[in-house]
């Protein structure tokens, strides 16, 4: 049995110890999202330490695997993506780039380096067991194909592979992982036939080629209806990238339904626009990280 306090009492420790309960106080402060309130920030810390499984010392590979692919999972339904997202949603980490026939960028998980933020020890040690996975060939042989949905992420990125030592001189490749053939397919080609694709199709996989295309038809009404549709589906799927993007959309047809010379600008009149940045507050820490750079672009 455990007791969580939040001030060592020597006397009050040592007798519910008698007891068979251990005390545990929380003294770590690390995590600050409640400013100069210590009460709140340590219980926050600690609570936050509770959920993050980087923490646990017996960790399989595949579950470390996973973990790492799991801080950027949120990405993956984006046809591109900027090498600084996956640094922020990974943090303790940066890009070093080297000149391979042209620029190219590697990610280098920090270890002993001293930074002006981004300084979380048990982080840090838990990526270089990740990074001592990838230095052993058995193992990355082994775990290819769950290694695989990870470095596909990293190709979006243009991420040209991981740096594998202190020296920096050991990088695994992007390519020694993903099969020659994983050539990253953009949803749509480019078209300018608007009329190819504007009835809905049933799919899992949201095709925001319709509601574009209806924009440019000047069909603002049902390219509204449609992205009513795909958000639906963004938020049960919780593809939170996809949402800001959608809304951001919203508010662009919106604007034009109000304002513009439309017949239906009365139906529209009493509607408000969507309020990124307030769904972006409430969204979880974790979340906030990966999705930072799209929400700059639609705000």
């Amino acid at each position: 049995m455990y007791l969580v306090v939040f001030k060592d009492i020597p006397a009050q420790r040592k007798y519910l110890e008698s007891h068979g309960i251990i005390t545990i106080i929380l003294a770590d402060e690390k995590l600050k999202p409640f400013n100069n309130d210590s009460y709140s920030n340590k219980l926050y810390t600690f609570l936050y330490n509770l959920n993050s499984l980087e923490l646990c010392t017996n960790l399989s590979d595949i579950e470390i695997i996973n973990l790492i692919y799991s801080r950027v999972k949120s990405l993956q339904s984006l046809n591109a993506i900027l090498a600084e997202q996956i640094t922020r949603c990974f943090t303790n980490c940066g890009l070093m780039y080297i000149d391979d026939n042209g620029p190219k960028a590697l990610l280098r998980f920090y270890d002993t380096e001293v930074t002006s933020s981004d300084n979380n020890i048990e982080l840090r040690g838990f990526y270089k067991k990740f990074v001592s996975l990838l230095n052993d060939d058995e193992k990355v042989e082994k775990y290819k194909s769950h290694l695989q949905k990870l470095f596909f992420i990293f190709k979006k990125a243009s991420i040209y592979g991981v740096i594998l030592n202190d020296k920096r001189d050991r990088a695994l490749l992007t390519t020694e992982i993903l099969p020659n053939d994983s050539l990253i397919k953009i949803d749509k080609e480019i078209n300018f036939n608007y009329y190819e694709n504007i009835t809905p199709i049933r799919s899992n996989i949201i095709d925001k080629s319709r509601q574009y295309n209806c924009f440019q038809l000047n069909k603002l009404d049902e390219a509204y209806s449609i992205i009513e549709e795909e958000l639906s589906e963004e938020i049960r799927q919780k593809d939170y990238a996809n949402i800001l993007i959608s809304l951001f959309n919203q508010n662009v047809i919106l604007h034009s339904l109000k304002y513009g010379f439309s017949s239906d600008r009365d139906n529209y009149s009493t509607l408000e626009e969507n309020k990124i940045h307030e769904l972006y507050d409430d969204l979880p820490r974790n979340i906030k990280k990966t999705v930072s750079v799209i929400y700059d672009l639609v705000t």
